[in-house]
């Protein structure tokens, strides 16, 4: 019993990570084609400013509201997606401030 109890932790410790490890790199992925040409290859802000470490509701408010994010968001449909907005957002966490 105890064996199969440790595989079973160990089996649902292991899946989050990992898939929190693709959705970072999905995130990494979508910033590089699509934000970092504003923002920096580390998103330390260039054209558009430091976004390293932005929570999901700040990016969407972004996109939303912000004049210069409109057509950015338009002609990028992934970026309607709400969890490519979760993905850049747990890529943008990976980064140092």
């Amino acid at each position: 019993m105890k064996k199969y109890f440790f595989c079973l932790a160990a089996l649902i410790l292991a899946t989050p990570v990992s898939s929190y490890a693709a959705n970072v790199q999905h995130g990494r992925q979508l910033f590089e084609s699509i934000c970092a040409p504003c923002h920096g290859s580390n998103a330390q802000g260039n054209v558009g400013p430091n976004i390293v470490g932005q929570s999901v509701k700040k990016i969407e408010w972004a996109l939303n509201n912000v004049g210069m994010m409109k057509p950015v968001k338009s002609s990028n449909p992934q970026l309607s997606n709400v969890q490519n907005i979760e993905d850049i957002s747990a890529f943008l966490h990976t980064l140092k401030k």
